[in-house]
């Protein structure tokens, strides 16, 4: 996948260039690149149950608990990941199920930053899911 960053100073970094506090850019407003088609096809492949969302250039999943505390329990767990990460899904709860969208707002679309949080929210539902087969 791609790892570019544009920066609204409007300087471009990537892995291969100096460290960016160095070169005095503003590293607390970078904006991830958008995915590309073939990057997002090949993320959303390994991302179980996750679609591709056209119209909001997203990504959903829609999660089905057992009751509503356990839905509640769930998306605490997920907003800690999400705080720990910087990141905040977009979601929704109706009593005992939840959906939730991915999109970066500055990006206009998908980047890596929602495929990472979609794997970590995965990581965070599979518990609630061990006994269902």
């Amino acid at each position: 996948m791609r790892l570019l960053a544009i920066f609204i100073c409007r300087a471009v970094y990537s892995p291969f260039s100096p460290s960016i506090s160095a070169l005095g850019l503003c590293p607390e407003k970078i904006i991830m690149a958008k995915l590309t088609p073939s990057d997002r096809k090949t993320a959303l492949a390994q991302l179980p149950g996750w679609r591709f969302e056209v119209g909001k250039n997203a990504m959903v999943k829609h999660f089905k608990f057992k009751d509503f505390a356990e839905a509640f329990d769930f998306m605490t767990d997920v907003a800690d990941e999400a705080e720990a990460q910087g990141h905040h899904p977009e979601w929704t709860n109706v009593y005992n199920q939840v959906e939730i969208r991915l999109f970066t707002h500055d990006a206009g679309g998908l980047t890596d930053k929602d495929i990472t949080l979609a794997h970590a929210i995965d990581r965070v539902a599979k518990p609630y899911f061990q006994s269902v087969l």
